[in-house]
């Protein structure tokens, strides 16, 4: 609505700023020999002439503002495979590893699935490759697809079942995980590791990897998690 709203309003006082300078130009014109009337109608030409004038060139600026402003903001695309490097703006992300597992432990503490259901845990190295510290927030929205096209976004350790009594089986089981500090600066040329995990259904497939890179004119990265 704001567009046409800026150009029906810009319309509109163009054409009333044209019947202005006419009645200013009637007015010297038709003055029949008197004074008052030709000073009025060359002051409201000037005036409205300038009026125009100025009304145009903000309107130009603008324009180009926002179609400037329309460029930088821009959602950009980037795809890649399992163990490929992609960079986008400053940072360089690489899928490392993809496993499945009903069991999973942090340090000393076993967690596992719900019922029919599997924790997927995708191990990422983010590089900061720009010249300034920055940080690893600015990789967000990862979403995990499957192979029946659902989508499921990333959770912590804690949507899964903490173990208390840990058998040999679940110990044997059980994925070691080291969760991506989401929050954590790095300077420049310096990397982090570590792992996002999924909560999805124990028969389905994760096949692709969706997330951005970046706030103004984000790069929507796409990685196929199979090679």
């Amino acid at each position: 609505m704001f567009p046409v709203a800026f150009w029906v309003s810009a319309v509109f006082g163009y054409v009333m700023g044209v019947v202005a300078l006419a009645i200013g130009v009637l007015l010297a014109v038709k003055r029949g020999g008197r004074t008052l009337p030709l000073v009025l109608g060359i002051v409201l030409a000037i005036l409205v002439a300038a009026a125009i004038g100025a009304t145009a060139f903000i309107h130009i600026v603008a324009y180009g503002v926002g179609k400037a402003v329309e460029e930088v903001a821009k959602t950009k695309y980037a795809a890649g495979v399992l163990g490929q490097p992609i960079t986008a703006g400053s940072w360089e992300i690489t899928i490392l590893n993809v496993k499945e597992s009903k069991y999973l432990k942090m340090e000393e503490t076993y967690f596992a699935a719900k019922e029919e259901r599997k924790a997927v845990i995708v191990t990422v190295r983010i590089r900061n490759v720009g010249k300034e510290a920055s940080s690893v927030s600015d990789v967000w929205s990862l979403i995990l697809v499957t192979n029946v096209n659902k989508s499921y976004e990333d959770v912590t350790i804690y949507r899964f079942n903490l173990l208390w009594d840990v058998g040999e089986e679940v110990k044997a089981e059980a994925v070691k995980v080291r969760e991506l500090n989401r929050f954590q600066s790095l300077a420049p040329g310096t990397y982090i590791e570590g792992d996002v995990l999924f909560d999805i259904p124990q028969n389905e497939i994760p096949i692709k990897l969706f997330f951005k890179v970046g706030v103004i004119g984000p790069t929507q990265v796409e990685v196929t998690l199979s090679k």
